[in-house]
């Protein structure tokens, strides 16, 4: 899937979200151990729904659209009997944006995909990514309280705006992963 399609990383998970098989990356790790069970692609497929999720890898650290299915348990032998089974776990492709930055750096307008919760990103503007295109919606603010994010280190004008963004809904985004300064 990875050569044939262009995939950036194919992994499959287990029912708790820890990685039970990752082919070898390019720079020769793998995924396998690591635990994505807090990612929405992943519990979203285990509720037994395909899904595209526009992330940032919390390891790779780089943007993508997740790709999940629900795994469910072999022999089945008819679909509606596998669709009344229980997923055992989850197969996720991830797909870089190299395409999609491509194609919207043709557009001579302001061009961007936008998420679910409304966080543009990709844009043919680089100032546009990872900000809202349109103010948050209490529900989808709920939902953004149940998940962690990959955050810039504290006093970064990109964090201050990201705690200013959620600071109106009461909750401080849950830290995943805290990426510091390439400055000096």
């Amino acid at each position: 899937i990875r050569n044939a399609y262009g995939a950036a990383i194919v992994y499959a998970m287990d029912s708790t979200g820890t990685v039970v098989a990752s082919p070898h990356m390019p720079d020769g790790s793998n995924l396998t151990g690591k635990n994505y069970g807090f990612r929405p692609y992943f519990r979203e497929a285990l509720a037994g729904r395909d899904v595209v999720y526009p992330a940032l890898g919390v390891t790779t650290g780089k943007r993508g659209l997740y790709f999940s299915s629900p795994v469910f348990p072999v022999p089945e032998p008819t679909h509606e009997q596998a669709v009344r089974a229980a997923p055992i776990g989850v197969v996720v492709v991830k797909m870089d944006l190299a395409g999609v930055d491509s194609l919207l750096g043709a557009f001579d307008a302001p061009a961007a995909v936008v998420s679910p919760a409304g966080i543009v990103f990709a844009s043919n503007d680089p100032q546009w990514l990872f900000r809202r295109a349109h103010p948050t919606d209490p529900l989808i603010a709920a939902q953004l309280a149940g998940s962690r994010f990959v955050l810039r280190e504290r006093g970064s004008g990109t964090r201050m705006a990201t705690d200013r963004t959620f600071k109106p809904h009461g909750f401080p985004p849950a830290n995943w992963l805290e990426l510091g300064s390439n400055e000096e």
